[in-house]
């Protein structure tokens, strides 16, 4: 049994219970085993030899739940607005990498979020590397096989072909959990959606998909028509166009529920493009979201209704993207510009939730062990260093801890990362 004690200034639980100051925490293997005051220890634990992490704040793990390791920094020469020419862009340039180099920039990647907090990862690739790099590293992860197939006379072949690629992944690589992410309404076809949803509710699994994300893709649900620099784009693939087959006028998400697809066992992303009754069909069926702020901003594709969103009480958890469309992978930085642009839409949004948005929503989104610090969860949780001058000012009568935290933290001050009771980061060795 490896048995550790940590003794830490202040710990943040998370799923709603309240900051502890002078804290232990004790982990047993891989598990929380207690957590509470110092002053509270029990008798039990008072023979360990505590490791002192002085000057410090504890919060769980940060959880992304929605990535693309696959990709690197990307800074296309597209201009704003131009999204269609962007993704062939991205497209073209990813097609370029040799193995080897898909394999580096997934594992650099992977570092990247490690050293930011990350320590569980909601990826999306159609790569085999990336894969790989999960595989071997020590970050956990759910990784969603990229689908795509428009060709509604090819939906069962695609659908056992993508099922296939799963198993196969699945059987080579034992640690990692795996599901289907269809990429769009507009990249598949309606039966490969429905046969994709019918195998995320019968294998108890989440389907993520990019959804409501551009104006193109609402247009292509609105019109059924291609616009020509789509068109162009599948000829050159040598790939089907959409083939829409709804009613004129539906947004996407009336779409997916046309069809049968919006579903509590779907995970959408993005969602910058959707009206008020959109609002209500997802909040009906319980279908979770993340939203990737600033890869929005950097792509011209809006706000999404934040504010209605949480009056609907929707799971809404905050994500990076991938670089490809941010400038890093940081989860931090990404409520803190949350935290900023919601504020400018008139959207005030709460610290602690920020917070929790990273940590215990994506994990119960994902019916995951870890995102907070409880008892028999997994060990995963990182630690920053803050001058004892700031811990006593957080001291003070009405202070918001979350609010000073969000303000002062920074990818700097972090000083340790713990995945399933090990320390990760920073490593004395590397294996990776």
């Amino acid at each position: 049994m490896n048995a550790q004690l940590f003794y830490v200034d202040l710990l943040l639980p998370m799923s709603h219970k309240e900051p502890l100051w002078d804290a232990y925490l004790f982990v047993v293997n891989d598990r929380i085993a207690e957590f509470g005051k110092q002053s509270e220890l029990p008798l039990s634990l008072k023979s360990h030899s505590p490791k002192k992490l002085t000057d410090s704040v504890i919060l769980p793990g940060f959880i992304n739940s929605h990535v693309h390791l696959s990709y690197d920094n990307n800074y296309s020469s597209i201009c704003d607005g131009q999204q269609i020419d962007w993704i062939e862009d991205l497209v073209e340039r990813s097609r370029k990498f040799s193995p080897e180099k898909k394999l580096q920039v997934a594992k650099e990647n992977i570092q990247s979020c490690i050293k930011a907090g990350t320590t569980f990862v909601v990826e999306n690739t159609p790569f085999d590397e990336t894969v790989e790099a999960l595989n071997y590293s020590e970050i956990n992860s759910l990784v969603g096989i990229e689908v795509f197939g428009n060709d509604p006379l090819k939906s069962d072949e695609n659908f056992e072909y993508f099922l296939a690629k799963l198993e196969r992944l699945q059987s080579l690589h034992p640690k990692l959990s795996f599901t289907l992410s269809p990429h769009s309404p507009y990249n598949v076809s309606d039966r490969l959606l429905q046969r994709i949803i019918d195998f995320s509710q019968k294998e108890g699994k989440k389907a993520l998909i990019h959804l409501a994300e551009t104006d193109f893709e609402s247009d292509i649900i609105k019109t059924g028509e291609v616009p020509e620099g789509l068109k162009s784009f599948y000829k050159n693939l040598g790939v089907s166009e959409p083939s829409i087959n709804s009613q004129k006028g539906m947004s996407s998400v009336e779409y997916m529920h046309s069809i049968g697809c919006l579903s509590h066992n779907l995970h959408a992303t993005h969602l910058v493009k959707i009206r008020e009754r959109d609002l209500a069909l997802l909040s009906l069926v319980g279908t979770s979201v993340s939203l990737c702020l600033r890869s929005n901003a950097f792509l011209a594709n809006g706000f999404p209704p934040l504010a209605k969103m949480l009056e609907k009480e929707l799971p809404v958890s905050f994500a990076t993207d991938g670089l490809s469309s941010n400038y890093d992978l940081s989860l931090l930085e990404e409520i803190k510009y949350a935290w900023f642009i919601a504020k400018s839409h008139g959207v005030n949004l709460k610290a602690e939730y920020l917070f929790e948005s990273i940590t215990s929503v994506p994990a119960k989104m994902f019916c995951l062990d870890r995102g907070a610090i409880e008892n028999n969860r997994k060990a995963d949780f990182i630690c920053y260093k803050i001058p004892q001058s700031l811990l006593k000012s957080l001291k003070t009568p009405k202070v918001c801890i979350y609010q000073f935290l969000l303000s002062n933290l920074s990818d700097e001050k972090l000083n340790e990362v713990w995945i399933d009771g090990k320390k990760i980061f920073p490593r004395v060795s590397s294996t990776f």
